[in-house]
């Protein structure tokens, strides 16, 4: 095996190390995160259309919004149908005249390319609610650009670090107060993509929030904490915008923040994006998106959606039952049609003769519930199987971001490949893999990451010699008083295990103090200094360090349960570890002010309350 070869295999093996994954939508459990080893290349003359076409659009649909929750003048002038707007399930009515807190609806945007055999791009469809794909194209990258790094480099590829720190310092500067706390909500540990949203929290610093956390007082957003409330100053929000207030909106709800439409009224919390943008995300608004950017900035659209008619419309209704059979029919608004058989969009070229009879009855008695869109066949991209390369279509979703100098995109974006040859609606399931996006640029490009290096702080690990040397030394003892006969053979053994063992503890020990310092309770006197040492156990991290240590590409990842026990006590207490696996019930003490070690008792004074006493093994 090759050196590309074998850092081509190590992907999978780093991705199942560090635990990303995935749920699909009615699946318990969750899923390995598939990934191609190829990444997909664009020009970076190429990527300049591509990010002056999302950059038109997403002002286009800020502006639109805007104008729905405000004046309503293009309702009014008939430029959007008010049926799109009141018959959708996204808009939300308590927010109609509110002015957005920090002055806009949209501040993350995403949209769905797919380029044509023709090489032009094309819009599959947007994403303004709460787009999903950014840590994992985070993730992604992390990953490539350590199986490739000699052609990461040597190819110029532009760096995601800035656009991920340019949209942080906007939510920053946005929300109110000298040092804004940044909060992101998520739905819980069972959303489809928690890892995402706690990689993302992890890596810009934001907190890590679910509904119950958040509480709103006076009109302000305030977080739980042990010290008692915080001001939560602006929310990333991954809620949909029915569930983020269970008073006015959906009153089943249990992940929102009670009050929060009160809030939000008042200009007392900052939320990107605003509840209520769903409404651009309809595959009907695609049918009016040309009519809108010559209304409103009296421009063609730089980068166009997929040809969609909406049979709302009695034209466009008799279009698309002339081309009934070419067409790909699809929901107008949201959610599945009984009729499309589970499926976003089906072909009636490849229906039988009943199922096509019955959609065309149906989009015949109501039109409004459906839309017509060209069915686009998509261009392919490299896929590795086995020993050779085929072709599969991909869809790229873009972001973009919201800052002071207007929209910037991310020069890359999260890539999906599918297995079928039919990709027009490509989600994460059975076959489908994503990819690194790699946008190559012309000049070297200045290496720029915001993971923490933290050159003056040092994470020292006991060595696997240490550890063996004191197994060797226990195992060696009571072979000698179990056999006297051959203590004089096993007493040089140990007698060198001894010195390996001293030398490696001696060792730590001064490398310890050179770079740690004991902080936890009760640890100003000798005495507790030297007990605080015996916690800093092979292969674990002191108490100080375990809070200071520099956050490096795999340790970016969200702060999982305590799952293992040890005799039906979790293995970490109050983050401490516990020194022995082998702890038995009689030694497990529950002290105020004094804890013991056994066989050498030890006390100590103002110790932590909780702690489990290990046996010396």
């Amino acid at each position: 095996m090759s050196a590309d070869e074998r850092s081509l295999a190590a992907v999978d093996r780093h991705l199942q190390d560090i635990g990303v994954s995935y749920r699909v939508y009615g699946e318990a459990r969750e899923r390995n995160w598939p990934m191609s080893r190829l990444p997909l290349l664009i020009e970076e003359e190429e990527w300049t259309a591509i990010a002056a076409g999302i950059t038109q659009r997403a002002g286009l649909i800020e502006t639109m919004l805007a104008d729905v929750y405000g004046p309503g003048e293009l309702v009014r002038d008939g430029v959007i149908p008010a049926a799109l707007i009141a018959g959708s399930s996204e808009f939300v009515r308590p927010l109609a005249g509110v002015s957005p807190p920090g002055g806009r609806w949209l501040r993350f945007y995403a949209a769905d390319l797919g380029r044509g055999p023709d090489g032009r791009w094309w819009v599959l469809s947007d994403r303004a609610q709460a787009p999903s794909g950014l840590g994992y194209a985070l993730e992604n990258r992390l990953v490539m650009s350590r199986a490739l790094p000699t052609g990461y480099r040597r190819m110029n590829v532009c760096r995601l670090a800035p656009f991920f720190s340019d949209f942080r310092s906007a939510l920053v500067e946005a929300a109110a107060g000298a040092e804004p706390r940044v909060c992101l909500l998520t739905p819980g540990p069972y959303s489809q993509t928690y890892f995402e949203q706690a990689y993302l929290a992890r890596y810009l610093g934001f907190l890590l929030v679910e509904g119950e956390d958040l509480v709103v007082h006076d009109a302000m957003t305030h977080v739980r904490t042990i010290a008692g409330p915080k001001r939560a100053d602006a929310i990333w929000r991954f809620v949909d915008s029915n569930y983020v207030d269970p008073i006015e909106l959906n009153g089943q709800s249990r992940l929102g923040v009670p009050g929060l439409m009160s809030a939000l009224r008042h200009g007392g919390t900052l939320v990107a994006n605003m509840p209520g943008c769903g409404i651009a995300e309809s595959r009907a608004m695609m049918s009016i998106m040309p009519s809108l950017a010559s209304k409103l900035i009296g421009q063609k659209l730089a980068l166009p959606n997929i040809a969609t008619w909406w049979c709302g419309d009695p034209r466009s209704k008799r279009h698309v039952l002339d081309n009934f059979d070419e067409m790909a029919i699809s929901g107008a608004l949201f959610g599945q049609m009984s009729l499309l058989q589970g499926e976003l969009s089906t072909v009636p070229g490849m229906l039988d003769e009943a199922g096509r009879a019955e959609l065309r009855e149906a989009v015949e008695r109501r039109g409004m519930d459906y839309v017509g869109q060209e069915v686009v066949q998509l261009s392919t991209t490299p896929v590795r199987e086995g020993d050779k390369l085929v072709p599969r279509p991909f869809v790229l979703r873009v972001f973009a971001a919201a800052t002071e100098n207007g929209w910037e995109i991310m020069p890359g974006g999260f890539c999906r490949i599918s297995a079928d040859t039919d990709a027009r609606a490509i989600s994460m399931g059975v076959g489908v893999q994503s990819a690194d996006v790699w946008v190559l640029s012309s000049k070297p490009v200045a290496p720029e990451s915001l993971l923490s290096v933290g050159d003056n702080v040092h994470i020292q690990r006991v060595s696997a010699i240490f550890q063996a040397a004191r197994r060797t030394i226990c195992i060696g003892t009571a072979a000698i008083w179990s056999a006297p006969k051959r203590r004089c053979v096993l007493s040089g053994a140990c007698a060198c295990a001894a010195s390996i063992w001293m030398f490696c503890r001696a060792t730590y020990r001064r490398r310890s103090r050179s770079s740690h310092t004991c902080s936890w309770p009760g640890a100003r006197s000798r005495r507790n200094k030297r007990a605080a040492r015996l916690w800093r156990l092979p292969g674990t991290l002191s108490p100080t360090t375990a809070h200071t240590a520099p956050v490096s590409p795999a340790s970016v990842l969200p702060a999982a349960p305590v799952r293992s026990s040890v005799n039906g006590f979790p293995s970490t207490l109050r983050g401490f570890p516990v020194r022995s696996t082998r702890i038995s019930r009689a030694s497990m003490r529950c002290r105020a002010k004094w804890m013991c070690w056994t066989p050498r008792t030890r006390r100590l004074r103002g110790s932590p309350r909780f702690l489990a006493s290990p046996r010396r093994a």
